[in-house]
């Protein structure tokens, strides 16, 4: 795993007053999971539960009260949450509403334990049930893939990254770092941000190597669907997930998305539904040069898809190609 940004936000996290419950959002594969227990490695005592797992799940679901779900953790996994120094990860927390219904009695009642969830689907979940977690009780942050810096660190280009941070528009970077960071970009253009890629490409510098891992991401996406769509709706977004790639940045109209037949109305459901599983993003233009920047939605958005690695993938993009 190399270092993602995210633990310096967590470390933040942990030293602020009046610390909540953190609820990490993100799409799938995007190291949510990954980074928490790299996280955990600074406590004492780390506690993980994982909710798609029945076990796990049925602790929450058979109490009543923090008090009776706390002792019911504590028994299930051999560890004391009343440890100083101790972190709860609940992961995929999105499988009990009655987790997240709990999760302000975490704050209000032991606000020394040190407490992250996370979900896949979260967001497109939560809107299908008609679930929310407690409001002014939890903290949120999100999850992206890795960014352009984070790339540079898995590669092992500390150098060239400090070279970067101190450019400025006074001190541009000598030519030569310059040229260098250009070719580290195109590449992160092609290999993208999904750790699994990332970690592939920095272990063995073969984009070839990366057709398997964004197969395996695209297919789990499109297998995903199921879980928060409908059969009706399913069919639409699976076709979405499969033709985005081809559109992406560029402005979007719903009516034959695709050169499809498909209707407007059961397009634009399909976005929204990716839009919370945080696969696709649309982005609308604004005429505004100052604040306050309001989008214009008299005009089409444009699409933007979670990674530009699957982009380059999904439309046979190689190494020449940049």
């Amino acid at each position: 795993m190399f270092q993602r940004n995210l633990l310096i936000f967590l470390d933040n996290w942990l030293a602020s007053d009046g610390r909540k419950p953190l609820i990490l959002r993100g799409a799938r594969q995007t190291g949510k999971t990954v980074a928490v227990k790299l996280f955990g490695e600074r406590f004492t005592h780390f506690v993980s539960l994982d909710l798609e797992r029945e076990a796990d799940r049925r602790i929450f679901e058979r109490s009543d009260g923090i008090e009776q779900v706390i002792q019911a953790i504590e028994l299930a996994k051999g560890r004391s949450l009343r440890e100083q120094d101790t972190l709860l990860f609940i992961d995929e927390i999105q499988n009990s509403p009655k987790a997240m219904g709990l999760l302000r009695f975490f704050h209000e009642d032991h606000p020394s334990l040190a407490v992250i969830c996370a979900g896949s689907l979260l967001e497109a979940v939560m809107r299908r049930e008609g679930m929310s977690f407690p409001v002014g009780r939890v903290q949120f942050a999100y999850l992206h893939p890795a960014t352009f810096d984070e790339f540079l660190g898995a590669l092992g280009e500390g150098r060239l990254l400090q070279a970067l941070l101190d450019a400025a528009p006074q001190r541009p970077p000598a030519p030569l770092v310059h040229d260098l960071a250009l070719k580290r970009f195109h590449e992160y253009l092609l290999v993208g941000g999904m750790p699994e890629a990332v970690a592939s490409y920095a272990g063995h510098r073969s984009l070839l190597a990366l057709a398997a891992i964004k197969d395996g991401l695209l297919t789990a996406y499109e297998e995903d669907v199921s879980k928060y769509a409908s059969t009706a709706e399913a069919k639409y977004a699976k076709f979405v997930i499969h033709q985005a790639p081809f559109a992406a940045g560029e402005r979007i109209a719903y009516e034959h998305f695709g050169n499809s037949g498909y209707r407007s109305r059961e397009m634009r459901r399909a976005f929204d539904l990716l839009e919370y599983a945080m696969l696709v993003r649309r982005v609308r233009g604004s005429p505004a040069t100052s604040p306050p920047v309001e989008p214009n939605h008299r005009v089409a958005p444009k699409l933007v898809f979670l990674d530009s690695g699957l982009v380059a993938h999904r439309r046979g993009l190689r190494d020449d190609a940049l």
